[in-house]
């Protein structure tokens, strides 16, 4: 019955918390119940596995998630500048968030709030997300040119006397 199959993955998935983002079918061998749905959800996750979003797309949520709630230190009251995220590969998709400081370090929950944001807005149904997160210390050098701060030259009096400016 449909009460027992709910307490049953009510016990599942006490006892598998990390696993809330899998997806559960209960199948009958004998009659063959639900084994065309059961078909129909693998392929979905290969699908959901081999997805891949653009730079672009996730700069943008990177953005909209940090207006949101800001990410949070391991240890420390400053908040980490999350620079930058790519997707660095599929089957499972992992993204590598890239954090501004040798020291910062983001705090596990809100790599778990950034994982079900990312959810949230793309799918992913049926597969785990692997996040890293990467240290890196900008260099002038590397910056985007927006970023970029026009240094300017200070101007030099003209004659002798050098204290008029």
């Amino acid at each position: 019955t449909t009460r027992t199959a709910q307490e049953y993955e009510a016990s599942v998935r006490s006892s598998l918390p990390f696993l809330w983002w899998a997806p559960i079918v209960f199948v009958s061998a004998t009659t063959n119940l639900r084994t065309e749905k059961l078909l129909d959800l693998a392929f979905t996750i290969r699908e959901e596995r081999r997805r891949t979003i653009s730079y672009n797309a996730l700069q943008k949520f990177l953005k909209t998630t940090i207006a949101k709630n800001k990410p949070l230190a391991e240890a420390g009251t400053l908040s980490p500048y999350v620079h930058d995220i790519t997707q660095i590969g599929i089957e499972p998709p992992s993204f590598l968030v890239t954090v501004r400081g040798q020291k910062a370090t983001l705090h596990k929950n809100w790599l778990r709030y950034f994982e079900n944001r990312l959810r949230e807005k793309f799918g992913f149904t049926g597969t785990p997300i692997v996040l890293k997160a990467q240290n890196t210390e900008l260099r002038y050098e590397e910056l985007p040119e927006e970023k970029k701060r026009r240094v300017s030259r200070r101007k030099r009096p003209i004659g002798r006397r050098v204290g008029r400016y």
